[in-house]
């Protein structure tokens, strides 16, 4: 994750100097899950509203061209299973003064670099449109890099040319 701190189980209470806003989301992981879970309940007791144990399998959502993260703002309140992860690509909401990559290969390359830990445990892939463009990549990159795949990606647009109905095309 980029921007992101190690700060050992036995050292949390510097967690306040790394982050100040106990609402800004924490994610917390170890191998096992063991130190992880112990954690979860550390931060919590001091305070910390919005921590996450990422020992669940990983659900990183790509939205369409130009889209914010906020189109999946609700999914976090339905599904549990997984820990449902916007990405915030450059370019896009607060990283809107950040470059974006010259090509999606470029985008996948760096993603992948940056989150490479995360990218070693279990995942899937959600991309929407363009968003499934990088999604496929990105998991093609990974399993170059690590040999890891996704569980499932799942690619979502609008249907195909072929069967949008001749009525459809005329009226548009």
């Amino acid at each position: 994750i980029p921007k992101s701190k190690n700060v050992p189980l036995q050292s949390i209470e510097k967690a306040l100097s790394v982050v100040k806003s106990k609402n800004s989301p924490v994610f917390v992981y170890c191998h096992s899950g063991a130190r992880s879970r112990q954690a979860v309940g550390a931060l919590q007791k001091m305070g910390y509203e919005n921590v996450k144990n990422i020992d669940k399998e990983i659900l990183l959502c790509f939205p369409y061209a130009g889209a914010s993260i906020n189109m999946f703002s609700m999914w976090k309140e339905y599904i549990d299973k997984v820990i449902v992860c916007p990405v915030k690509l450059p370019f896009r909401d607060a990283r809107r003064k950040e470059k974006l990559p010259e090509s999606v290969q470029k985008l996948a390359e760096v993603f992948v670099k940056e989150n490479i830990d995360i990218m070693r445990k279990r995942y899937s892939i959600f991309g929407h449109c363009t968003g499934a463009i990088l999604g496929y990549e990105i998991a093609r990159q990974t399993y170059e890099k690590t040999g890891n795949e996704p569980t499932v990606i799942i690619a979502s647009s609008s249907q195909e040319p072929a069967i949008i109905p001749k009525e459809a095309i005329l009226l548009a």
